[in-house]
């Protein structure tokens, strides 16, 4: 490394890249998420805890502009001498893994409880049992009333009835709807584009998905990869292509489906960053096999560590898949069925590479034009004239997506093990209230925060020793749970069922609802950034969400009472029986799942 950064500089950097490189600082400085003032706070404490001036990390403009005087002489390369090559002192860390350390460590855990356990006499055992039960005691005890009295809290009437309400501009030009959200947003742009795509089927949406990971990443007719990375760098401060889903409400087998591009942009770059957007849709170029299979491995790679680490969210919305057309769409966008039909495609690449490639090449016209698109913009002015993307992106003949995306649904749940090769589990169970007669209220959320923070807390994490754990209620209808690092995720989808005895003990307890109503607003209404704003108030448009829906759920949710507390016991009742089960982990956690389970292997 020494080495080449001193070739490097002796060399002298690319000013190009530099500016590049300055203009996205600048960016991630003016960008900032929220709790902004405590992100503030600590880089203040960054210099002034070692005596240096506070404002150093607070003034950006000037430390930017500094940066930019400094592009004409030589104070990157006098730096880049300083740190990387002149500095003798280095440490090397190897890695190197073993496909069976994990094992020896079980092993030798194993055999040191087994010696501690012989160590033991009779009064040893019969200690450790009592400690053991006490503190079993201990876990799922009450607090008492005095020591929840001594925690600060605020009261119903502290609540604002009214939620929150976002104003938004709605237009349109040639057909394309135009939505702007004014939102102050620190002299940055966030644009996002939504081209429907309901009129694809489920099987196609793997490799549309495919295709967000590989934009960008390819060449243009205009520029190589290189070129067109640093035009990015220089242009935009942040971009991402998805697969994007929502519920259609009243509808579990329908959803809206979209190819969404979003994007955030200094102003003054706003015109540069729509034209590259614009070349990057409609001028990619596909036809580089090598290119798109080195892009494809990394692809397989990361969902498969992701399956690892995160199992719990590929559980979860696979758990949906069976009550719900939008969760078998995400499911196929970035799921279990995605990662399949990814490995597929890396193991025949060369029988399946044309195909794709035709598919990709289609898709620059048939779904990247103004006949499908809705552009939403959040910014604290109008940001630029973003009626431009219909001019760039009319096509001829192109035609437009229907209003929804239908899917046939399960008539039953399922039950799937996903077996990974790690120490950790994922556990979830899923359905849809419809399917026992009932139907989304407010009150599901206030439920959501007792179960997740009081039952569930108690029994899968204080006691089983999972890391987390969780109940959600989704506006159109879905409920899930799910466990996350969890040692026994089958013993976690028992205490799922048990959840109605665990609600009928809660309302004959007495416990006052208030404090769960209070923190259950409070998260329908986090801290968000302008882009985040955006992003919400894109949903509830697209979604058909009005702000009465968002009043009638904000009075649902301060109206929830023991009684109707009770009446979700008995949803939960019909509910138990016709939940679809997803877990995710290691061969030994799944040892004891019958034969009406669907077995999988990562």
């Amino acid at each position: 490394m020494r080495e080449v950064c001193g070739e490097l500089a002796d060399k002298g950097l690319d000013r190009d890249e530099l500016s590049a490189i300055i203009n996205q600082f600048e960016f991630s400085i003016k960008e900032t998420e929220e709790p902004q003032g405590l992100s503030r706070n600590i880089n203040a404490l960054s210099s002034w805890l070692y005596g240096g001036d506070p404002m150093i990390y607070l003034e950006s403009e000037r430390l930017v502009g500094e940066l930019r005087a400094e592009l004409d002489g030589s104070y990157f390369e006098d730096l880049l001498r300083e740190t990387a090559v002149d500095d003798r002192d280095r440490v090397e860390v190897i890695l190197k893994p073993s496909k069976t350390r994990g094992d020896e460590l079980r092993a030798a855990e194993t055999k040191r409880l087994e010696t501690a356990a012989a160590a033991w006499d009779e009064s040893d055992r019969a200690r450790i049992i009592a400690e053991n039960a006490a503190l079993d005691a201990w876990q799922v005890g009450e607090d008492s009333p005095e020591a929840k009295a001594t925690l600060p809290s605020l009261s119903i009437g502290d609540v604002d009835p009214e939620p929150e309400k976002s104003e938004s501009v709605v237009s349109e030009y040639k057909g394309v709807k135009y939505v702007y959200h004014p939102v102050k947003s620190n002299g940055i742009v966030h644009g996002n584009l939504y081209f429907s795509v309901n009129d694809l089927s489920l099987d196609a949406v793997p490799m549309l998905s495919l295709m967000s990971d590989l934009l960008g990443e390819l060449p243009t007719s205009k520029h190589t990869v290189l070129e067109l990375q640093r035009e990015i760098k220089r242009n935009i401060g942040a971009i991402n292509y998805d697969v994007v889903t929502n519920a259609v409400k009243g509808d579990p087998s329908s959803c809206r489906v979209y190819f969404t591009v979003s994007f955030s942009a200094l102003k003054a770059r706003v015109p540069q960053a729509i034209d590259l957007i614009c070349e990057i849709l409609r001028e990619t170029s596909f036809a580089d096999s090598a290119a798109v299979r080195e892009i494809l491995l990394q692809v397989d790679e990361d969902v498969y560590q992701s399956f690892l680490t995160q199992g719990h969210r590929f559980a979860m919305r696979r758990a949906l898949v069976p009550f719900n057309a939008a969760s078998a769409v995400q499911e196929a966008s970035g799921g279990y069925d995605f990662f399949r039909r990814v490995r597929d495609f890396k193991n025949n690449y060369d029988e399946k590479f044309g195909a794709f490639r035709d598919f990709a090449e289609n898709a620059k016209n048939g779904i990247f034009n103004s006949a499908r698109l809705t552009v939403t913009l959040t910014a604290d002015d109008d940001g630029g004239d973003f009626a431009v993307f219909a001019d760039r992106l009319e096509l001829d003949g192109a035609v437009a997506a229907p209003d929804t995306m239908k899917l046939e649904l399960s008539s039953k749940p399922v039950k799937e093990a996903i077996i990974i090769p790690a120490g950790v589990s994922y556990a979830a169970a899923g359905g849809h209230v419809s399917r026992c007669g009932a139907e989304f209220e407010g009150g599901l959320n206030v439920l959501s925060s007792i179960l997740t923070y009081g039952y569930l807390w108690t029994e899968i994490r204080v006691r089983r020793g999972a890391y987390g754990c969780g109940f959600r209620a989704g506006e159109r209808g879905s409920v899930f749970y799910y466990s996350y690092r969890d040692p026994s995720p089958l013993a976690s989808l028992g205490v799922y069922a048990d959840t109605p005895e665990f609600i009928r003990r809660f309302v004959e307890s007495g416990e006052p609802l208030d404090n769960y109503i209070i923190s259950s607003i409070a998260a329908t209404e986090p801290l968000m950034s302008p882009a985040r704003l955006g992003l919400a108030a894109d949903r509830d448009l697209l979604s058909g969400v009005t702000f009465e829906d968002r009043r009638r759920i904000r009075r649902e949710m301060l109206g929830f009472t023991p009684e109707r507390m009770s009446a979700c016991a008995d949803m939960f009742d019909k509910l138990r029986g016709d939940l679809s089960v997803c877990v995710v982990g290691n061969g030994a956690a799944l040892a004891d799942t019958g034969d009406d389970w669907i077995r999988y292997t990562l």
